[in-house]
């Protein structure tokens, strides 16, 4: 399978993934209770802020490294 066909692929799990999480969140979250559900916030809460981290660092080490170049061809 090529390379976009797997991407379409894993693009479509996760819709599907997303859609039946979505659909049946009430009853999940009947499930799980409101202690388990205040887990599953935190948790998916800081995995958010980790990924935002990342993207920050990501983008800062970018900029700092083409400062440094920048300065070093000068």
């Amino acid at each position: 399978m090529s390379f976009i066909g797997q991407s379409m692929l894993a693009i479509v799990l996760i819709c599907a993934l997303v859609y039946i999480l979505y659909r049946y969140s009430s009853p999940l979250s009947r499930l799980m209770g409101s202690t388990g559900t205040v887990i599953v916030t935190r948790v998916s809460a800081f995995l958010l802020f980790c990924i935002g981290v990342q993207m920050f660092w990501n983008g800062a080490a970018e900029l700092l490294a083409s400062v440094r170049v920048s300065r070093d061809t000068q």
